[in-house]
């Protein structure tokens, strides 16, 4: 690049020229066709305004005579006007029109016409008009004339200064800048206007501008330089309502200044900057008439001299940044220091280039305020379309950016997060670093951001579901488990709705005709990143919490199931819903379903009952009784399921005394099954405004509705799924075996919605087409029966079968809702395996449940009889009769008797002679490679085994105890015998062991029964936790968790002591399973001891504390230890207790003592306020021997090894709070007094308790 030209070195060049005229006058003379041109062409051009001008001035003859001009240059022309303004104002204008017709040196020079007198006569004149009192003269025109005629003195002296000082020149533009500014009125159609005008317009063509550039002289002390006031004047004057020519002026003085500046200095560019910030503070640029704005003239600017600005402007912006925005030394722009680079950056992002470092320093600072001024606008500038500042050179700064995530301030994290997220959506190729630290932000340890970052994750997700990835939404889902309720109701409903935005609005274009699991017009990547949301929705029902369980429910009925989809629509997708839940979010939904079920029993019941006394007419005493009556059952009822509302007994009052009886008609709606979807919605918002929304009936109301509303599923749902059964023959398909699971789980708890379909649709699931099938049929009309699906649709009907003995009998062959003759006929023959058709293998009818049906048919031909052709289909079918109509056998005590004799004299204990073929129709189909005989015989003892249990457990009389004893007795034969008794191969004996240990828990549910074994036999049933086989110890662990979860059984401590013994378990996923019970089931004793407690609280909390509990499992843990048959017991009498706890022997006591204590100390210090307790209970122990064997010392180990592991639990002092209540021991298992042998080599010495314990009072948890 040249050296750049200055006036000094313009002037030298111009000296050079007037000696070599004719070789540049040609050039010039281009250039002022080129400037005329330019006015041509431009469609706003003031040419006209020009003319005017011209025509008010006109112009002289060129035959005047040469003294009239002479007289005008003479210097003393205006003196003769004298004090007349009107005469002034002539004198000035003949004035301008002889300068306007005289020619500048430079075209003189070209024209070779050299007046050697022009420059003194220019002198003579410039003197005259810088008179005082022409410069302050009162009249406005005159002085606008003066103006005028010193511009055109400039113009014909230019480029250099016609002005003998810098005062004059000073003075002459402080008189211009007063013209320029005289151009903000609204009019410029006056003469004086025009004068103002020509001013402006002979600065920027001609450039006399540029004699303000090094003009620095002023009058006042900290007056701004004559450049600067000049642009002020500029940007001042410029108004929306201006000409883009009247702008383009403007920009071309101030260019040709900032171009010919040997330095921008600060006031300067604060000039030049502040009109951006007052656009960016004032909402300026909001799309109108910003194309002659000032902050559009200072952008102009500045992208036009860009090249010059990039230096000053990047000092201006370091130097504030380096010594802060708030320091008082900087410019007066200091505190716009962000938004100013922002502007800057969207006009050249190339300005920056030495900014952007100095802005990231600006995130370390110790001030907040800065620190967040900073990201601000870093934000804004990754976020910007202007420049990739994401990439390549600002990859740097931009991870110094990505950096405040881990802010220590919540507010900076905060603002880094919804700054963050304009950045992923304008820079798709950023937003992998964006996700890692969203998903970072999602453990935060404030609530408050975490709930940020769900709302604009979701957010984002709704409408740029292709930025996010699915590990990015998948922690999202985890926010559900969050400890903030209401950031897991949040969560839930955030992705609820971009699960309805990206799966669940494609429904819609689906063909409602045709139900299907392949999804066409769903995008498949939608699908794999948001298939799992519903499933997690529905597992947060697991939480108390019942606005959370109404939530889900919402969610469920009107966004994961869009309200606005028909209702066979809705059926599709609640299968499409079902199919992708797994077994813990299937229960949830039977759980919804369970709820709704119970709130749709106790609403009706007490609708019927104000329906019917409305019938009445005028109450009597007896009536208000049973008032009182309905209104205590139906708070009871409702009780369980909104535990959150309170004064439930009052909002039932204030509802059953309700006048407008269309509140009980609309409730009523909501309970009848064959109302619509839509119906049910329109009775709900009816329901609500009969009360009014607003009252606390009204928001009660509200929830009531949610769970009472039968929106999830309605009998038009069942009727589509059940159609698209019979419509493909309950073949074997994914859709099929999908849609009978979801009918199996809706029956269970609304059996009353499929009334309708009893004796047509399910009973042509169920039944054969009569007559042969023509052998020129296709293959696929011959096709056998899903067996899953006919199993699914007898557990439909043995569901249904509940509604059906209350409501009908089955006498009502008439009836649509009861079971046809052909349908009764078919589940006999299901019963007792006389199937024809072995693909279906009915051999499973144990799994249907579909008794309680056949009872009504077939009970005679299977009880009173023994099994003849199909003994196992008969018992399988008996294990589910007894376990559902035990009324049958309880009431008739011959039938008892007989099934009882059969099953344990005939089928169990002599095994060997009972048939185990199949029916006279099966015999013909025996497939190849059938199990043999002997596995046959173990099923059907094991069938045996079940039903006879069933017996006990359901039928049980005080009358039964000799039949039980004889059953218990041989369950433990099996148990000692290993199985081998009757059995041979390791997987028959380990089938007898299963059944044997499961059907021993399931009799010690009867408290009589489990009373009944002794030690020995407890010892006993426990070692199945540590079988063989892994089979045997899967089911047991499974009886195990419905005994200690399911069932209040007597003395739950004696049996949760037995998960101690899965410490050891080879299989990972068995002792997993294990310690997952153990959590659970001390859980549920906490909370059932802290419901005795409160119920019970004046009684004796002492003994209830012995009673519920879970501490006092750790004796029977120590005494099932104590007797366990690979007990080292050598080790114990021969060695001290410190070398016991440290041998290798001892290794698994030790493993079985820490699992259990895992699951009964809380690992949270703050939580773990039951070691003293336990402390406590060990020294207590340690008083005691054994009743089992009094002269054993197995125990003591025992007992110091727990305390060991007790103390090392200790974290604080908060642990050591003792238990305030007495201590019980279990009487059966301990009594007082230590052995006389207890005298070891090791001088055993008991468990001390901590000397912090005291008086204080505290509950174990």
């Amino acid at each position: 690049m040249g050296p750049r030209t200055t006036r000094a070195t313009a002037a030298a060049k111009r000296r050079a020229a007037s000696k070599m005229v004719p070789s540049t006058r040609a050039s010039h003379r281009q250039k002022a066709a080129e400037g005329e041109e330019f006015k041509a062409e431009d469609p706003d051009s003031d040419h006209v305004l020009e003319q005017q001008t011209q025509n008010q001035t006109p112009q002289r003859t060129q035959t005047r005579r040469v003294t009239a001009s002479d007289e005008v240059f003479s210097g003393n022309y205006l003196a003769q006007a004298g004090r007349n303004s009107s005469t002034l104002s002539k004198k000035l204008k003949e004035m301008l029109q002889a300068l306007q017709n005289t020619s500048s040196k430079l075209q003189q020079c070209e024209d070779g016409v050299v007046n050697v007198h022009a420059t003194r006569k220019l002198q003579l004149v410039a003197a005259e008009l810088l008179q005082n009192k022409l410069l302050q003269h009162q009249d406005k025109l005159a002085r606008s004339l003066v103006a005028c005629c010193l511009v055109e003195i400039m113009r014909v002296a230019s480029p250099d200064s016609p002005f003998s000082s810098d005062e004059d020149l000073y003075r002459v533009f402080k008189l211009l800048i007063e013209q320029i500014r005289a151009l903000s009125t609204e009019q410029t159609t006056t003469t004086r206007d025009l004068y103002h005008f020509h001013v402006l317009e002979s600065l920027a063509t001609v450039k006399s501008c540029l004699l303000v550039v090094d003009l620095d002289f002023t009058t006042e002390e900290n007056e701004p330089r004559v450049m600067v006031q000049l642009f002020e004047a500029l940007f001042a004057t410029l108004r929306a309502d201006h000409s883009a020519k009247l702008e383009n002026l403007m920009l071309s003085i101030m260019v040709a200044c900032v171009e010919e500046s040997d330095e921008v200095e600060l006031p300067l560019l604060d000039v030049i900057l502040r009109p951006l910030v007052n656009a960016a503070t004032s909402d300026e640029n909001d799309g109108q008439n910003t194309a002659t704005s000032p902050s559009h003239m200072a952008k102009e600017l500045i992208r036009r001299t860009s090249e010059n600005l990039q230096t000053p402007l990047s000092n201006f912006f370091n130097n504030i940044l380096v010594d802060g925005p708030r320091s008082p030394n900087s410019s007066e722009l200091r505190e716009h220091v962000y938004t100013l680079i922002y502007e800057v950056h969207k006009l050249s992002p190339s300005l920056l280039l030495n900014v952007l470092p100095n802005v990231c320093l600006q995130l370390q600072v110790d001030e907040v305020a800065t620190r967040s001024d900073a990201i601000a606008l870093m934000g804004k500038i990754f976020a910007s379309s202007q420049a990739e500042y994401g990439h390549h050179q600002y990859m740097k700064n931009f991870r110094d950016f990505l950096g405040r995530f881990r802010d220590a301030s919540k507010e900076i994290r905060l603002q880094m997060i919804q700054a963050s997220v304009a950045i992923w959506t304008q820079q798709p190729d950023l937003a992998d670093l964006l996700e890692r630290e969203f998903i970072l932000r999602l453990s935060d340890v404030e609530w408050e951001v975490r709930q940020l970052v769900v709302h604009e994750l979701c957010d984002f997700a709704a409408n740029h579901l292709d930025l996010i990835g699915e590990e990015c939404l998948r922690a999202v889902g985890e926010r559900m488990k969050d400890k903030r309720v209401v950031l897991r109701k949040e969560t839930m409903t955030g992705l609820s709705q971009v699960f309805s935005a990206h799966i669940s609005s494609y429904w819609g274009d689906e063909d409602e005709r045709v139900l299907s699991l392949t999804q066409r017009h769903i995008p498949t990547g939608n699908i794999k990143k948001l298939g799992w949301i519903p499933d997690f929705v529905l597992k947060c029902y697991a939480y108390p919490q019942q606005e959370l369980k109404l939530r889900v429910v919402q969610l469920l009925d009107d966004f994961l199931l869009p309200k606005a989809l028909s209702e066979a629509t809705r059926a599709n997708g609640l299968l499409f819903l079902f199919h992708s839940l797994d077994a813990t979010s299937r229960e949830a939904l039977r759980r919804v379903l369970s709820e709704r079920a119970k709130c749709q029993q106790v609403c009706r019941t007490f609708v019927e009952f104000k329906v019917t006394s409305r019938h009445k007419g005028r109450a009597s005493g007896g009536d208000e009784a049973a008032l009182e009556q309905a209104k205590q059952q139906l708070c009871d009822g409702l009780a369980p399921l909104f535990s959150d509302v309170s004064k439930l007994d009052k909002l039932v009052e204030q509802l059953s005394t309700w006048k407008d009886h269309s509140a009980f008609k609309h409730l009523g709606d909501l309970c009848d099954f064959s109302k619509t979807q839509r119906e049910a919605r329109e009775a709900r918002d009816q329901l609500v405004r009969c009360v009014g929304s607003k009252t606390p009936l009204g928001e009660f109301l509200k929830k009531l509705c949610r769970k009472l509303s039968l929106l999830t599923m309605s009998q038009k749902s069942v009727a589509v799924l059940l159609e698209f059964l019979v419509l493909k023959e309950a073949r074997v398909a994914r859709e099929n075996r999908s849609v009978v699971d979801l009918l199996v789980m809706a029956s269970g708890e609304l059996p009353e919605l499929f009334a309708p379909f009893v004796r047509d649709e399910i009973a042509a699931v169920l039944v054969d087409s009569k007559g042969d099938v023509s052998g020129e049929e296709d293959e696929d009309e011959t096709a056998p029966k899903d067996p899953r699906v006919i199993l699914g649709a007898l557990h439909v009907l043995a569901n249904y079968s509940r509604h059906w003995a209350a409501t009908s009998g089955p006498g009502d062959d008439e009836d649509r809702n009861t079971p046809s003759a052909e349908l009764s006929q078919q589940l006999e023959n299901f019963c007792l395996g006389d199937s024809d058709v072995e693909a279906q293998n009915f051999n499973a009818a144990k799994e249907s449940r579909a008794a309680e049906l056949a009872a009504a048919t077939c009970r005679q031909a299977v009880l009173k009889t023994k099994p003849k052709s199909g003994a196992l289909p008969a018992l399988q079918s008996l294990e589910v009769l007894t376990k559902h109509c035990s009324h049958v056998l309880t009431e008739d005590g011959e039938l008892f008797s007989c099934l009882w004799t059969n099953l344990v004299d005939d089928v169990i204990g002599k095994g060997d002679q009972v048939s185990t073929s199949g029916s006279s129709a099966a015999k013909d189909r025996t497939p190849k490679g059938s199990r043999s005989t002997a596995a046959k015989l173990v099923e059907v003892r094991c069938a045996a085994v079940k039903v006879a249990v069933n017996l006990l457990v359901y039928c049980w009389s005080p009358a039964f105890q000799q039949e039980a004893s004889t059953l218990i007795q041989l369950l433990f034969g099996v148990l000692h015998s290993d199985g081998k008794t009757f059995a041979s191969t390791p997987a028959q004996t380990a089938a007898l062991r299963a059944t044997a240990s499961c059907g021993l828990m399931k009799i010690v549910r009867n408290r009589q029964l489990e009373a009944s074994l002794s030690l020995s036999e407890w010892h006993t049933l426990g070692w199945t936790l540590q079988d063989s086989s892994e089979d045997v110890r899967r089911k047991f662990l499974k009886k195990l968790t419905s005994h200690l979860v399911k069932h209040l059984g007597q003395h739950p401590h004696k049996y949760l002591s037995y998960l101690a013994l899965a410490a050891t378990d080879a299989s990972p996923s068995v002792k997993k399973s294990a310690k997952s019970l153990l959590k659970l089931a001390v859980e549920r004793m906490r909370r059932l001891f802290d419901a005795a407690s409160s119920r019970d609280s004046t009684s004796n909390p002492g003994r209830m504390a012995a009673l519920m509990v879970p501490e006092y499992a750790l004796p029977y843990v120590i005494h099932l230890l104590a007797h366990h048959p690979s007990f080292p017991v050598k080790l114990v009498e021969r060695t001290s207790t410190v070398e016991v706890l440290s041998s290798a022997l001892w290794a698994d006591q030790l493993a079985y003592l820490s699992f259990f204590l895992d699951g009964l100390v809380a690992t949270n210090a703050a939580a773990a306020d039951n070691i003293a307790f336990l402390l406590q209970m060990l020294t207590k122990l340690s008083q005691c021997h054994d009743v089992a064997a009094p002269s054993d010392i197995n125990i003591y180990p025992l007992i110091d090894s727990a305390a060991v592991l007790l103390k090392k639990r200790i974290k604080s002092q908060s642990n050591l709070k003792p238990f305030p209540g007495k201590i019980f021991l279990p009487k059966h298992l301990y009594s007082p007094g230590r052995p006389s042998t207890l005298a070891t080599p090791g001088g055993r010495k008991e468990p001390e308790a901590p000397e912090s314990l005291g008086t204080q009072t505290a509950s174990p948890r």
